[in-house]
């Protein structure tokens, strides 16, 4: 009728709650790489150096309690955000936390929530493609588990294929973290991160859905303080890796000081028994107080563990495969000394066995592969039957081989 007014449908309702990403990203992107350049440490120290590969996983351990919430906030929003996009969300978004303590579908839920997040981050064409990005990050990942399986086993039987296998877990680790990272900030930086989803299920502001009718505005682009966030994100996650770092760098600080000389407060051992010809001899049974300095042990095969050393132990030449080596034999203690008691004998025992090594091997213990441990007088009744000896020993250890990797060869001057 002429001079009606055109009747129009209300603008549609508000659509999802749009939920921001900026800041949980911003702390990924430091926090992830940080945890890259961990993994690829640890990889190379766990066949290398027990202190700074202890000292490393110490870090990440940190790091980790940081990252893996920040993660989880980060990606529970992303997949609420993913939904009203025209794209579909195979799975809710309780699995988006929930997934990662599930067993079995933890293997693949994951890549088939990210995948669907990834797509509905795309326009309407392009999300046919395959999402190749995170099946690449997932498979890295579970390829450092499949490593991880293989580093495990091979740790006791074949200690070559367990070096190579410790790198590859890192290797693989580092990609996936440095993947998850160029993940997180595309879909931050796009629609899922900063355009709220239409109310219409199936429209999506990025497909640009025309039609007639009245011209309602398109959902703008949040930001929601997203420079702010991201700014609190880069500032607090970069405070958490520097914090982690110096706990780290502590670590091995710590073993340092307790390697520095304490020539001030140590006696001179009253005869220190060396045997240069030691590693050279032939196999033999000796007991415990035969042991001379260079002298190559070879069992039994607890040697390095046991609560107590047996009343024989067999000695091969040092370039014989063998668990242990003796850097340090003496009578180390006055024989008119008073019985000091067991604590200041092993803190002084300790000390003259960290100074010995360093001048058996020619590294600093704190910086060195291998770990020590020491034979004293134990308690008075030795003490009063004359026992002063001190007996300082040397074994590889590795996380995976407690007891001590095979060695070929003696450590004297290895500076390892």
């Amino acid at each position: 009728m002429a001079g009606q007014p055109m009747l129009w449908p209300p603008p549609p309702p508000a659509g999802p709650r749009h939920r921001p990403l900026a800041g949980q990203a911003a702390a990924l992107t430091v926090l992830l790489a940080a945890i890259a350049v961990a993994n690829l440490v640890t990889g190379v120290a766990a066949s290398l150096s027990r202190i700074v590969w202890g000292s490393v996983e110490f870090g990440e351990l940190l790091l980790l309690l940081v990252v893996i919430p920040v993660f989880l906030v980060w990606f529970y929003r992303a997949r609420k955000n993913a939904d009203g996009r025209g794209q579909e969300q195979r799975l809710g978004p309780g699995w988006a936390i929930g997934v990662w303590v599930t067993p079995i579908v933890n293997l693949w839920f994951p890549y088939q929530i990210m995948a669907d997040i990834w797509r509905a981050n795309l326009t309407a064409e392009r999300r046919t493609n395959k999402a190749w990005l995170p099946g690449f990050w997932w498979g890295s990942w579970i390829a450092g588990d499949i490593f991880g399986l293989i580093a495990l086993a091979s740790a006791s039987t074949a200690p070559g294929m367990h070096s190579v296998a410790s790198i590859l877990v890192g290797v693989s680790v580092a990609a996936a973290a440095i993947l998850l990272i160029v993940i997180v900030r595309a879909i931050t930086r796009g629609p899922v991160g900063r355009v709220p989803a239409a109310a219409q299920p199936g429209l999506a502001p990025q497909d640009g859905v025309a039609g007639p009718g009245p011209a309602y505005p398109q959902a703008p682009v949040y930001d929601g303080g997203g420079h702010l966030a991201a700014g609190v994100g880069y500032a607090l996650s970069a405070l958490a890796v520097v914090v982690a770092a110096a706990l780290a760098a502590a670590a091995i600080y710590g073993q340092s000081i307790a390697a520095a000389p304490e020539a001030a407060r140590t006696p001179a051992p009253i005869a220190a028994h060396t045997s240069t010809s030691a590693p050279a001899r032939a196999i033999q049974q000796v007991t415990p107080v035969q042991l001379r300095t260079g002298d190559c042990i070879r069992g039994p095969a607890d040697i390095n563990t046991g609560h107590n050393w047996p009343n024989l132990m067999s000695l091969v030449p040092c370039t014989r495969k063998h668990l242990s080596e003796v850097f340090y034999s003496a009578n180390y203690w006055p024989e008119a000394m008073a019985f000091p008691g067991n604590a200041a004998i092993n803190k002084r025992a300790w000390a003259r066995c960290l100074k010995a090594f360093h001048a058996y091997d020619g590294s600093a213990y704190a910086y060195s592969q291998y770990s020590v441990y020491d034979s004293t007088p134990h308690g008075r009744q030795d003490w009063d039957s004359g026992d002063r000896l001190l007996i300082c020993v040397a074994y590889f250890w590795t996380k995976h081989v407690p007891r001590g990797k095979p060695l070929f060869e003696s450590i004297k001057g290895t500076y390892l």
